[in-house]
């Protein structure tokens, strides 16, 4: 939610996307001021030193500050938002071989480039430090005075920052209740009577604090110290050389408009051993595996020798990526919680689903939201299934809030129910408890996890099979025509989930990057030695046998969307979000044209990898564009329904 706002270094909130960051949050260069695109040095407070590095000062001599010509500290800034380098390259007018060669043989281009890096993560550090205290302090006053004498807006401030810095699992106030009581019962005061002594969820707990959070100056410092918030988010920088593309906050009939486009995540973190490419120059030569050549050497030709070769498939990607899922609980059970026929204005019905789990004494609840087209009553809806990876008022049922990331209200209209559910409902997005959700009705959490055990991805997959275990039972929904969408790791998921449940009629991927759709043997962008780093939890532990090792793989992510086959499969990327390599993500759908082939699908050629905005469909398979950064936006979401439009059956 960094766009309109940005955080100071000194804690404030400053209203304006141009800010002046101090030396007071521990920043070695000094007062910093934007100048146009560029950012430069006022004073000449000592820079960080290490032996070799071309800041280490002489005995007895202040270290002299870089000379770096404009150009190059404009360069600079450019990256420290996330931008590659045939984007500055284009904003200055060189080759784009020129900014890979500052960045790479350059020391003094390269020194100031990680001194500024330095500077972003120690104000980072500062802020969180500085706003976990004190939101302590207000809790502890609170719980110590039993709540008599304190602002509820300060409480929920102080929840918020304290459960988005991490400190909320940690922290114990000295009155008698935890942290955790605070929220829990505000949740529980909303409830009715009979359903209060139900166990809390974030979905629940995010509702509480949705308009609080809904504000951009609170969000926006949320945002920017939350560890548990996307990579996108907590990686880019507090302050901005330059305005974001576009603000897609407003206000509609009352209700608040959320963002739903990220910035292009800042230099993302590499292993030392590993710089990130952004160059297509330095894409290496590749030869991917045959998804027609089965284990035993034969070749396959028709759709009847397909299943053998796909269990095969299957099998690799259980073992050495995402693990080995669970199967259904021994008892699930279904209860509808709300329904309200005439939400959306009556344009929707709504119905708020619990999905109990249980496997002997474990349990576990998670819950879907449904809205159901009322034009459509009398027949079945067809159904979009959102795996939500954002705050879950992004999927805020009530509409009080609505996003473009989740636009039901777009769905609704063309005939389309409308389901979503938080992911974390299902398994906590965090290294250190994502075994607490569902993975604990099977798993023995006193015991690491084996090799092909499965991680989070599997465990959100799961959950949208237990959603659509749901939707297969209600008499509104077409339970043949559901597709299944997530947004990052949301469209990874979406991705996994489709290829282990065949029930899924279509899946939509959205800029899901390394481990989705993009081709792992490109080493662009994001590879598997970063995203292994950075998100363990998220695959098997045998996937870390191939840090650097990409090209050893004994498949590649065409062969995961080949598991969709023959069913609707559509990819998206977005133009500036290198991360996700754009074009590896369309060579992964291009690369699956031999498989559709096996149904007669006429093929999509490497070489036609479309323009923005202008979606490619081929028959059972499609693809688009976006120009802009890391979203998911109502444009997204208007090219795959027109996908699925054109598609038999669904309309």
């Amino acid at each position: 939610m960094l766009g309109a706002n940005r955080v100071h270094a000194r804690g404030d909130v400053v209203a304006n996307d141009r800010v002046a960051v101090d030396g007071t949050a521990g920043l070695a260069g000094g007062a910093m001021v934007q100048n146009g695109a560029e950012w430069c040095t006022k004073s000449g407070n000592a820079l960080p030193s290490s032996p070799g590095s071309p800041y280490s000062p002489r005995e007895n001599e202040r270290p002299a500050v870089p000379r770096l010509t404009e150009r190059q500290r404009t360069a600079v800034a450019l990256l420290l938002v996330g931008e590659n380098d045939s984007v500055v390259a284009g904003r200055l007018g060189v080759h784009r071989n020129t900014i890979s060669r500052w960045r790479s043989q350059n020391p003094v281009f390269i020194a100031e480039l990680h001194r500024r890096q330095h500077e972003m993560f120690e104000a980072l550090v500062g802020r969180v430090r500085k706003l976990a205290m004190k939101s302590m302090q207000t809790i502890d006053t609170a719980l110590s005075d039993n709540g008599a004498a304190y602002d509820p807006a300060a409480q929920r401030l102080a929840v918020s920052v304290l459960r988005g810095t991490g400190a909320f699992k940690q922290a114990q106030p000295s009155g008698a209740q935890d942290l955790s009581a605070v929220l829990n019962a505000q949740v529980r005061a909303t409830r009715a009577p009979a359903q209060r002594n139900e166990p809390v969820t974030d979905d629940e707990r995010d509702a509480i604090l949705a308009p609080w959070l809904a504000d951009p100056e609170a969000g926006d410092a949320i945002d920017a110290i939350a560890p548990t918030a996307p990579t996108e988010t907590i990686l880019r920088p507090a302050y901005d050389p330059a305005p974001p593309k576009r603000d897609c906050s407003e206000a509609v009939d009352g209700r608040t408009m959320v963002p739903m486009t990220t910035p292009n995540p800042a230099v993302a973190p590499a292993t030392p051993e590993e710089p990130t490419n952004y160059d297509e120059a330095k894409v290496p030569q590749y030869e991917l595996p045959d998804a027609l050549r089965a284990k035993d050497g034969s070749a396959v030709t028709s759709p009847a020798a397909w299943p053998k070769r796909r269990e095969e498939i299957l099998e690799l990607f259980r073992t050495h990526m995402f693990g080995r899922s669970s199967g259904r609980p021994a008892e699930l059970r279904f209860e509808v919680i709300e329904t309200n026929e005439q939400a959306m204005d009556g344009a929707a019905t709504l119905r708020r689903v619990a999905i109990h789990c249980r496997n002997g004494d474990r349990q576990h609840t998670s819950r879907l939201t449904l809205f159901l087209p009322n034009a459509l009553r009398g027949r079945r809806a067809p159904v979009l299934l959102l795996i939500n990876n954002r705050k879950a008022m992004h999927i805020d049922p009530t509409r009080a809030t609505r996003s473009g990331f989740w636009p039901a209200e777009e769905m609704i209209a063309r005939g389309y129910g409308a389901a979503a559910f938080q992911y974390g409902d299902v398994a906590p997005d965090d290294a250190a408890t994502y075994r607490d959700g569902v993975m604990q009705l099977f798993d023995d959490l006193n015991q690491p996890r084996a090799g092909d055990g499965w991680g989070a991805i599997g465990a959100w997959a799961w959950g949208a099979s237990r959603a659509l275990d749901y939707l297969q039972t209600d008499d509104r929904v077409d339970g043949q025509r559901v597709a299944v969408i997530g947004h990052s790791r949301g469209g990874k998921t979406a991705l996994w989930a489709a290829a282990q449940d065949e029930r899924f009629a279509a899946a939509y991927s959205n800029e899901s990057g390394c481990g989705g759709a993009a081709i792992s043997r490109r080493m662009f962008g994001e590879t598997i030695a970063k995203i292994t780093a950075n998100f363990p939890h998220w695959f098997a532990p045998n996937l870390n046998a191939y840090r650097g090792r990409d090209g050893e793989m004994p498949f590649d992510q065409h062969m995961l969307l080949d598991l969709l086959a023959p069913r609707l499969l559509y990819v998206a990327s977005a133009s500036d979000d290198g991360w996700a390599d754009p074009k590896g993500e369309f060579l992964g759908l291009a690369h699956t044209s031999p498989v559709y082939g096996l149904w007669g699908e006429p093929a999509i050629a490497a070489h036609e990898w479309p323009a923005p905005e202008r979606p490619l469909v081929r028959g059972r398979r499609g693809y688009h564009v976006r120009t802009g950064g890391h979203g998911m936006e109502p444009y997204d979401w208007g090219c795959f329904m027109d996908f699925l439009d054109r598609q038999e059956g669904w309309r």
